[in-house]
């Protein structure tokens, strides 16, 4: 898809300093840095009725406004009692929820996700799904896409939305400043958050207030594309209720037990609070006994250390309790995993050819899941952890570019 544009785009909003009014983002871990995950998820067995309960209540990874995620308000399931109700219902009857979101089709991470979130707005009792994935052209040029516009309980004009969900891992050193959001990489070294940060506020959600942009979207709303009325700067247009913005996820800190806590890598700036919160590890093979060692050495009884290894697309919703398994278990699959294997030898001179690095890959850590969770117990029981072979990452996105 080609990200070339022409000039009748707004001028893309910057991506927000230091001082903008953000929404008090940590500068330190909190002492509670992933802790308390499974939440309103467990009351649900099915597993997608489990991802969309985890997607209602899972923060975005940055505070970035005025973009935000739909209120739960607007979707109608503000209420506890009937979000509980709406869930429930779709678990005793999930076909359609089957129907729309096959995970065996749609393995893909993004687009599972994205699917989620089109079936949220298509059936919760307060929205409805207006139109999606909207292909933005300039003649035979691709623009770009909009993901979704919906309309709100109580709104009589669309919102734009854009999703993604995204796993980063932490550098400890560069590239940018100990809080740049460049530190922060996929596991597969393809993005870092800066990248996907500045595509989401300089490219996605301008687009839809561009001249091409607003006559796409009132085409497919069935409005006269001739009464456009042209944004102005980052505003929306009269027609148009606002922009929405929903990034979820996880980050994921580098183990550094020798390091002191002042001196390890902070939060990126403007991080989510309850990302943070929630925020997991990552730590490189060889030293995956040694940091399950020291959650086995901080914990308030003998309840063992338990785990498993987490698949695509299922990253969002915390496993079953029955799923998990002995940590000296994933111990050896992932000393299996990633152990050194030559590859064909090479025809012209004969020397073995090493095989591509592992992929890093996600676990699942907890502790005690056999009994209900107190107060006590909470405070050391679940963790996310990426798990990354020795030497990781082997490249590092480069920061993108400033907007001229």
């Amino acid at each position: 898809m080609s990200e070339r544009y022409t000039g009748d785009m707004p001028n893309p909003p910057p991506i927000p300093d230091n001082d903008a009014p953000l929404q008090a983002p940590p500068t330190r871990w909190p002492k509670t840095a992933g802790q308390t995950l499974r939440g309103e998820c467990e009351r649900y067995t099915h597993p997608r009725v489990r991802d969309i309960a985890w997607l209602l209540s899972a923060p975005d990874l940055l505070t970035l406004l005025p973009y935000q995620r739909p209120a739960l308000e607007a979707l109608g399931l503000g209420d506890v009692i009937a979000r509980h109700r709406w869930l429930s219902e779709l678990e005793q009857a999930p076909e359609a929820l089957e129907s729309a979101v096959d995970e065996r089709r749609h393995h893909r991470l993004g687009l599972y996700h994205e699917l989620l979130w089109r079936f949220v707005l298509a059936h919760a009792p307060g929205s409805r799904l207006l139109a999606h994935n909207l292909r933005i052209m300039e003649g035979k040029i691709t623009l770009g896409e909009l993901d979704m516009l919906y309309l709100a309980a109580g709104d009589t004009t669309p919102t734009h939305l854009e999703v993604a969900i995204k796993f980063y891992l932490g550098l400890p050193q560069g590239p940018g400043p100990a809080d740049g959001l460049e530190r922060w990489i996929g596991p597969g070294g393809a993005d870092s958050l800066a990248i996907k940060t500045r595509r989401s506020l300089a490219h996605q959600l301008p687009l839809a207030l561009s001249e091409r942009g607003q006559q796409t979207i009132r085409q497919a709303l069935g409005l006269p594309v001739s009464d456009a009325a042209e944004a102005t700067g980052d505003s929306a247009p009269g027609w148009l209720a606002g922009q929405c913005l929903a990034m979820p996820g996880g980050l994921f800190r580098p183990w550094q037990p020798e390091t002191p806590a002042d001196e390890q890598l902070p939060p990126p700036r403007h991080c989510h609070p309850s990302s943070a919160a929630q925020a997991g590890w990552w730590v490189p093979v060889s030293q995956f006994a040694a940091f399950c060692q020291s959650l086995d050495s901080t914990a308030m009884d003998t309840a063992p250390l338990l785990g498993c290894l987490r698949e695509k697309p299922a990253w969002l919703a915390p496993p079953p309790v029955q799923s998990l398994t002995g940590w000296r278990e994933l111990q050896l699959w992932l000393e299996d995993y990633f152990a050194p294997s030559d590859g064909e030898a090479n025809p012209p001179t004969g020397t073995p050819r090493q095989a591509p690095p592992q992929h890093p890959r996600q676990l699942w850590l907890e502790r005690a899941p056999h009994r209900p969770l107190d107060s006590r117990h909470e405070a050391s029981s679940q963790w996310r952890v990426f798990v990354v072979p020795d030497g990781w990452p082997h490249f590092i996105p480069l920061p993108p570019a400033s907007p001229t």
